[in-house]
């Protein structure tokens, strides 16, 4: 195959690339956007899944997804955070600028994660103007925010299917710790992921990239990521970070659970971009931006 020929081409390209872009330093910018902006997404989020569950039948769901997900430690950082911004004043007035503080809150570190893609994928500024180009990224962001919630959906249907199923298992076998049923709720979890970092690297660049090209690079990102889940989660739960910020531990932990799962998700982001110029076809930017030189 054509791929497996030049695996090492792509993967050394990717690597000078990481070398030239200083993830860590964007990685840093992320999760400083991510201290604002994370408590009004998970609010949001809640708050769609509420339409569709119910209120705490939402917030109990997305709570359970935190777990599996992110691990008790962070997610319990990122609820108290939620909970903590939902407590505000009533009033009409109050109200409309909660929800849009809110909103601008969530979008803004999509926002920023989509610069960063452009800027990895050399993506430069489309001559809308300074306005157009802020409504346009803050739609895109809130387009995401809506594929994010099927998602949370579909993953809690999905969790749904899974507990039936072991109900069936352990009611005809009496076994309660069963290997199928792990394995095939692993396997759930990589698609989950799968889709996500699917609609993350369609819908917030702002150019045109083949759905297939975006597969493998979402699908190496999934298996990165959840390689990178539990070594990442391996060292949070040695450290001694917590202890020793005290009660901002649980904070600074998050922080850090951010910083590392970013430099994942743009080694991925590097990785599709080698792969589509290697493998894939030609990529088009909207409203006739213009691409890089290495383009």
């Amino acid at each position: 195959m054509k791929f497996i020929k030049n695996s090492g081409r792509l993967f050394k390209q990717t690597y000078e690339q990481i070398l030239q872009f200083n993830i860590g330093l964007h990685g840093a910018a992320i999760a400083f956007y991510a201290i604002f902006s994370t408590a009004p997404l998970i609010i949001i989020l809640v708050w769609l899944l509420s339409m569709v569950l119910g209120g705490e039948m939402g917030q109990a769901r997305l709570q359970q997804t935190l777990y599996a997900v992110v691990g008790p430690g962070i997610a319990d950082s990122i609820q108290s955070m939620a909970d903590s911004a939902t407590h505000s004043a009533t009033g009409l007035w109050s109200s409309m600028t909660a929800v849009a503080a809110l909103l601008f809150g969530a979008t803004t570190l999509l926002s920023q994660v989509k610069h960063t893609l452009n800027m990895i994928w050399g993506v430069r500024d489309p001559a809308i103007g300074k306005i157009g180009h802020f409504l346009w990224s803050r739609f895109k962001a809130l387009l995401f925010v809506g594929a994010l919630s099927l998602l949370l959906l579909v993953g809690l249907i999905s969790e749904s299917i899974l507990y039936g199923m072991e109900q069936v298992l352990i009611l005809l076998f009496g076994v309660e710790e069963l290997f199928l049923i792990q394995l095939v709720s692993s396997g759930a979890n990589v698609v989950l992921a799968f889709v996500f970092f699917l609609a993350l690297f369609r819908i917030l660049p702002d150019l045109e990239v083949r759905l297939r090209d975006i597969a493998v690079g979402a699908l190496f990102t999934a298996l990165l990521f959840m390689g990178g889940k539990m070594v990442v989660g391996w060292y949070l739960s040695g450290t001694t970070l917590g202890p020793a910020y005290k009660t901002a531990g649980s904070f600074v932990v998050f922080l850090i659970w951010i910083y590392y799962n970013v430099q994942i998700v743009l080694v991925g982001a590097f990785f599709t971009r080698e792969y589509t110029r290697l493998y894939g076809e030609d990529v088009v930017p909207y409203w006739e931006a213009s691409l890089g030189q290495d383009w």
